[in-house]
């Protein structure tokens, strides 16, 4: 049991539990829409995996940021699709032109970490969600907001969120490195031995 509390308090033990805790919820739970929606369930463990950190507020902003470019990534696909429809385009140059438009929209500081996502999103919506947009946009986009919202509930509630577990044990470690110099050196001085200004030197570094 004392095994199982020590890895229960690692950080990528918990993010592990949490994620699969989420990742089956949000799957259950997208099960349970209707069928045109529940099809698609997959779309919200995604969500719920992306949307699981250490801390709520991480989780919050995963959420919001990753949704926010795979709907941009989405409305990008949408509109490439609509002005190069009536063209012979050939379709590997449209590809080429939707990647190179992500890869130019990515660069919103607001997406942050999550950018990646509009040209994933912006690929996958041109090349399977093309026929009805609307739909697979509600579909992968609503889908992936649930299992996001599942994931940040699943962060607040298990495992109380900002978990200080290597800072903690960095900070212990600290202060038994410097009370055992502590002690070496009130030892010397007890024994009459007064360390060099060299000694003193070489002594702190090793804190």
């Amino acid at each position: 049991m004392s095994r199982t509390r020590e890895l229960l308090r690692e950080p990528w033990m918990q993010r592990g539990v949490r994620a699969a805790l989420a990742a089956a919820l949000a799957w259950q739970v997208a099960t349970l829409l209707p069928p045109a929606l529940a099809q698609y369930a997959y779309y919200a463990a995604l969500g719920a995996v992306i949307a699981v950190h250490p801390t709520v507020a991480d989780s919050a902003a995963a959420a919001w940021r990753t949704v926010l470019a795979i709907l941009t990534g989405f409305a990008l696909a949408v509109v490439v699709h609509e002005v190069t429809a009536p063209t012979p385009l050939p379709g590997a140059l449209t590809i080429a032109l939707v990647v190179a438009l992500a890869i130019v929209v990515e660069r919103w500081p607001v997406l942050g970490e999550h950018r990646t996502w509009v040209s994933f999103a912006a690929v996958l919506m041109f090349t399977v969600g093309a026929a009805d947009p609307g739909r697979y946009a509600l579909s992968y986009g609503g889908l992936t907001l649930l299992g996001a919202v599942i994931g940040v509930l699943v962060t607040t509630v298990l495992f109380p969120p900002l978990q200080l577990t290597s800072a903690v044990r960095r900070v212990a470690a600290a202060r038994a490195l410097l009370a055992q110099h502590l002690r070496d050196m009130a030892g010397g001085l007890r024994q009459g031995e007064v360390p060099s200004a060299g000694e003193w030197e070489l002594s702190l570094l090793h804190l």
